[in-house]
């Protein structure tokens, strides 16, 4: 471990340094999050089969007490749950969503925060954003196994937000990048690749980053500043910077994780998570209310379009819903609120609903994931039933329905879908997702 870091972590910590270092020695701590669109913690409790401990401060999330990976796991295959660091999981723990929020997480991958606050508004609008293309992808993967219908995917500079949403959202989320002081314990790369000139960087970065966060909020919307590192220069000066600049003040984080976490260096109003003090990895987290009189409206797509071809294929396969359907280069989507989003790249305009092939409607894994009940067919299945596991190697399995699409359950959760025919479900998992 680098010098200059712990003289550093000495002046921040004074005599709970020692406890600090000593937490090196301890492996990194793992946690579950449950996806409460489709399981609750009872049913959760009562068939997932290892060794898990409720996280006292953090609703519906639990630690995970063992070395087992979980990504073959049917229920992570599901979307059951989604694997996250527990002080990761805490700044938007940290206060109450209105359901019928517009949100925007602006460095989003891999998606835990987004798929955390997905769930905090069904009724509302989360934009998830990610500048990298290859993360943004791994983003949208994410958003897809735990079929999240409120959710648009974008790659782009925060910076190009700015023309049509300044002063749009009630919550802007900023997990800024940084210098990772947090996650030395988990990847030893961080600690190698960490000097003073990098936290210098990232915290000159992070003044601009948050300067563009804080103009998209609307009037009494609310700033979620995050990093995983220990550095002033990212944390609480890059609050300071704010405070002083604009008429905001600061919100309140709830009871119950205020009083798991230490005060901040200089500033009762931020909060440090350290691994010597809560079973996680190193996390910094602020809450902002913006004061100034802005307030735009989102740009409404007017146009409803419709597709032949979609059509049919609801008729034969799917019940009545209402889908507000956007077409882009013959992908059809379910667009969880009709808004403009020209000038920006687009990853995901929602719900990824199936694409026009040959004057046909193909339909996508998504479809399956988010809209499960809409289909009349499905094959209903309890966890660890063989042909799971065989469905998720990408083979055949019996089916006992009608011929046609339908979904496949594990204990009432959609794992995907299949097209059935002459008894057999031809398998639509797609080729990336399934196990080896």
């Amino acid at each position: 471990m680098k010098e200059e870091f712990i003289d550093r972590m000495k002046k921040y910590l004074n005599d709970d340094f020692n406890a600090f270092m000593d937490s090196f020695n301890e492996k990194n701590v793992r946690a579950i999050r449950l996806n409460t669109n489709v399981i609750n913690k009872e049913e959760f409790e009562s068939i997932f089969d290892y060794d898990i401990e409720p996280i006292d401060y953090i609703d519906n999330a639990y630690y995970l007490n063992c070395d087992d990976k979980m990504g073959t796991n049917e229920l992570h295959h599901a979307g059951a749950f989604y694997c996250q660091d527990p002080s990761a999981m805490g700044p938007i723990s940290a206060i109450d969503f209105k359901r019928d929020a517009k949100v925007l997480d602006l460095c989003a991958a891999p998606g835990g925060k987004t798929t955390q606050v997905a769930l905090k508004v069904p009724d509302g609008l989360v934009i998830s954003n990610e500048i990298d293309y290859k993360r943004a992808n791994a983003l949208y993967s994410n958003v897809e196994r735990m079929g999240l219908k409120n959710v648009i995917i974008t790659n782009n500079k925060i910076s190009d937000f700015l023309p049509t949403f300044e002063g749009v959202f009630d919550y802007v989320i900023l997990d800024a990048p940084c210098s990772g002081e947090g996650m030395f314990r988990k990847y030893d790369y961080a600690m190698d690749e960490w000097s003073l000139e990098e936290v210098e960087l990232c915290g000159k970065r992070d003044l601009e980053l948050i300067d563009y966060a804080y103009r998209l909020l609307k009037k009494d919307g609310i700033l979620i500043y995050s990093t995983c590192t220990y550095a002033k220069e990212e944390n609480e000066d890059v609050i300071d910077y704010v405070m002083n600049k604009y008429n905001a003040s600061y919100y309140p984080i709830n009871d119950k994780l205020r009083n798991k976490v230490s005060k901040g260096i200089d500033n009762d109003n931020c909060y440090r998570f350290y691994p010597h003090k809560l079973r996680g990895e190193g996390q910094f987290l602020s809450v902002i209310r913006k004061n100034e009189d802005i307030c735009n409206n989102l740009k409404v797509i007017k146009k409803i379009e419709s597709s032949k071809e979609f059509d049919e294929f609801k008729k034969k396969n799917l019940k009545n819903y209402p889908f507000n359907i956007y077409i882009k280069n013959n992908y059809i989507y379910h667009m969880p609120m009709p808004i403009e989003l020209k000038g920006l790249r687009v990853i995901s305009y929602g719900v990824k609903l199936g694409e026009i092939e040959k004057n046909r409607f193909i339909p996508d894994h998504f479809l399956f994931k988010a809209f499960p009940d809409l289909f009349s067919e499905e094959i209903s299945l309890k966890y660890h039933d063989p042909s799971i596991e065989k469905y998720l190697r990408g083979e055949e399995i019996d089916s006992y329905g009608s011929n046609g699409y339908g979904v496949i359950k594990v204990n009432n959760i959609s794992l995907g879908g299949y097209k059935a025919s002459n008894g057999r479900a031809k398998n639509y998992y797609p080729k990336g997702l399934r196990n080896k």
